[in-house]
């Protein structure tokens, strides 16, 4: 069994629920012409015949004509639940798959709905700048114990090192926008570009062709 295979069996079941398999991913129909949209992506393992599955909430800009999706949230479906904080437990094995539907339908779909709100995505990128934490932090609080054992087989630099990276403002920006907050949009558009490398031309560009698109906006 290929993934191919997999894809070609879980498709009845997936267009049932309202996903279309488009661009390698599994789409909820509904959300493909939105700012916010739901996929589903499959995943094999390189090393056995085990499957990953990604629940993933993509972004894009309205503010721009061509403007590419990009990933905002990636979860892992496991047996319980969809978690981001997840290293080996979300493997599939090929008899489990079947189980693994069931998952999308129990805990999938119901983590979008819950997690695909522009206030919820707001508020958690908001808290994100605000606590210099990293957003997957924010959305999935750890225990101390658990954030030590993941430090132990996934190192970040110290907090006193970290910065919030650009692609936080970026996506905050976005929602401000799509939650009708302007001024918010601004400001996290000005962030955006602040935080950007002077040699990072292209990006420079977008993000000033928004601030411009955003002021200029009554």
């Amino acid at each position: 069994m290929g993934k191919v295979d997999v894809v070609k069996a879980w498709k009845p079941e997936m267009n049932a629920l309202g996903f279309v398999y488009r661009g390698n991913m599994f789409r909820l129909q509904e959300t493909i012409d939105q700012p916010l949209h739901f996929a589903i992506s499959i995943q094999r393992n390189l090393r056995s015949e085990t499957y990953m599955i990604q629940p993933t909430i993509l972004i894009k800009s309205p503010l721009e004509q061509d403007s590419r999706w990009q990933v905002l949230v990636m979860g892992k479906l496991c047996p319980n639940g969809v978690y981001l904080h997840v290293r080996n437990g979300a493997w599939w094995p090929p008899e489990t798959l079947p189980e693994a539907l069931d998952g999308v339908r129990s805990f999938a779909v119901p983590w979008f709905r819950a997690w695909g709100k522009t206030s919820f995505l707001v508020e958690k990128h908001e808290i994100a700048i605000r606590e210099r934490k990293h957003l997957i932090d924010v959305l999935e609080p750890l225990s101390s114990e658990q954030r030590e054992a993941i430090a132990r087989v996934w190192p970040r630099p110290a907090d006193s090192d970290w910065r919030v990276p650009p692609m936080t403002f970026y996506c905050a920006s976005i929602l401000h926008y799509l939650a009708g907050d302007r001024e918010m949009a601004i400001l996290r558009t000005k962030d955006w570009l602040a935080r950007l490398d002077p040699d990072n031309i292209n990006e420079r560009e977008q993000a000033q062709t928004q601030l411009n698109l955003l002021v200029r906006i009554h």
